[in-house]
């Protein structure tokens, strides 16, 4: 793919990403079971993308080995405790605070592509994460002592850090897989081993198929095309020509769409405290950008 290419299918997943916690926040206000809704959402993705995956890409998948069959097992694992633990967080901290923890995963991804892919590691990558750590210490400390409460913001702000932590692993062994499979063929098979994760955890909870109205599920089909396939999609289709950090970064985007969908919607105003240590957060990341590996996290230009 061309560097125009790119730019534009980053832009565009970025744009879809950011109706996530939108879409969950209207399900969380009608009072569904979180866990209930991730599952399902991953269920009607990898609906949509299995049945390609086995119809044409049947033989991509059984030639699979042993170790990229574990790896991909654990892609689904990552991907379903990712969307687990961050979905759960929306019930207890509004809709921007929640993105914007769960999307400071490019700091640990950068620490685990230097471990997994021997990426450059540079004196300004370090000073970036201590930034970007000091915004998450910032944003933590207006949460300390609200845990006792049934709706502990500490614990919303706790499990959208969750969700960032476990996301790189998915992303990490996506690396790896998509250089041996097709988009298809890999996001079909992660998301339906995502929803086989999910699935005994939400029905345990009550969450069966059957509370779900017409409308919900409504909303559960638009979470699974706009932010699922048209945002974690693309990237895994990025994944293949830009490296983990990048596509990392490129969630970088999400908190400021859904600050601004969750102020015009819901109303919903971060407070100062989310403000300053988000600031730090963004400008962290945007360092570690700015610090690309030592390989080109962008493909030169076909001539």
């Amino acid at each position: 793919m061309s560097k125009k290419q790119i730019y534009l299918a980053l832009g565009l997943g970025i744009i879809c990403i950011s109706a996530s916690g939108i879409l969950v926040k209207i399900l969380e206000i009608r009072q569904l079971p979180l866990l209930g809704v991730a599952t399902y959402r991953m269920f009607f993705a990898a609906l949509i993308l299995s049945l390609p995956a086995l119809a044409l890409k049947r033989e991509e998948i059984t030639k699979l080995k042993l170790k990229d069959i574990v790896s991909l097992i654990l892609a689904g694992l990552f991907l379903a405790l990712h969307f687990g633990t961050w979905t759960l967080s929306v019930a207890y901290i509004p809709v921007a605070r929640s993105v914007l923890l769960v999307t400071c995963h490019p700091i640990f991804t950068a620490l685990a592509s230097r471990l997994v892919f021997k990426e450059k590691f540079s004196l300004r990558n370090l000073i970036a994460i201590m930034i970007a750590f000091s915004g998450i210490i910032v944003i933590l400390s207006e949460s300390i002592g609200d845990l006792a409460r049934v709706k502990s913001s500490l614990k919303g702000d706790l499990l959208a850090l969750s969700g960032a932590i476990t996301i790189v692993g998915y992303i990490i062994l996506g690396k790896k897989l998509r250089s041996k499979m097709g988009v298809v063929s890999y996001a079909g098979s992660v998301y339906t081993i995502c929803t086989a994760f999910l699935l005994p955890t939400a029905l345990i909870v009550g969450a069966s198929p059957s509370i779900f109205s017409n409308s919900d599920y409504l909303v559960l089909i638009g979470l699974a095309i706009i932010p699922t396939i048209g945002g974690h999609t693309v990237f895994n289709l990025l994944l293949k020509d830009v490296s983990a950090t990048l596509i990392s970064v490129a969630f970088l985007g999400e908190p400021l769409g859904a600050a601004l969908l969750a102020w015009l919607i819901f109303g919903e105003i971060p407070t100062l405290v989310t403000f300053i240590g988000g600031g730090f957060v963004l400008a962290g990341i945007y360092f570690v950008q700015l610090n690309p590996p030592s390989k080109n996290i962008l493909p030169k230009e076909n001539n």
